[in-house]
């Protein structure tokens, strides 16, 4: 076989590759569009929230009811069970504000303190005392927190009364 041969069989190749070359492409972009969907679907806020380790679904809000009939509303929109009681609280971390059924209707809550979603699915007191105004004074039931708008308000991982957690950040 002599060179020119070769370079026309390489030639003819290269020829049946072309025609084969948008093919090819068209799939490497439909596959390349498939992954960047399942990477972004995988950071989601719900999914964040599911990755605290929660035994029960939460969800982010932007802010919780702040009424009784917010609270109905509320409650009804996410069909909580006979035995379950609606609840807005802050995350464990302090980051955001979270709605669920919580497994039972409600807690009675100490004077003094404000509640989190701690571990797997806690209502955790936390002690508000030093808080800058508007801890309760009073014992409260955890379905009654819109009454304490300081125990509804956080960033930066703090409460947003708390001077001394604010400072440190």
């Amino acid at each position: 076989m002599s060179g020119r041969d070769l370079v026309l069989r390489f030639a003819l190749q290269l020829l049946r590759c072309h025609h084969w070359f948008p093919f090819v492409m068209g799939c490497a972009f439909v596959w390349s569009s498939f992954l960047l969907l399942r990477i972004s679907a995988m950071d989601t806020p719900e999914k964040r929230l599911n990755d605290y380790g929660y035994h029960f679904n939460v969800t982010s809000v932007e802010r919780c009811p702040m009424n009784t009939s917010e609270h109905d509303k509320a409650e009804a929109r996410l069909r909580c069970k006979e035995n379950q009681g609606y609840h807005c609280i802050p995350d464990k971390y302090h980051s955001t504000l979270i709605e669920f059924c919580y497994p039972k209707k409600r807690i009675l809550v100490h004077t003094g303190n404000c509640l989190e979603l701690a571990d797997t699915g806690i209502l955790n007191h936390v002690k508000c005392q030093t808080f800058s105004g508007g801890c309760p004074e009073e014992p409260y039931f955890s379905n009654e927190m819109y009454r304490y708008p300081v125990c509804l308000s956080v960033a930066f991982h703090c409460f947003t009364s708390d001077i001394a957690c604010l400072q440190e950040k």
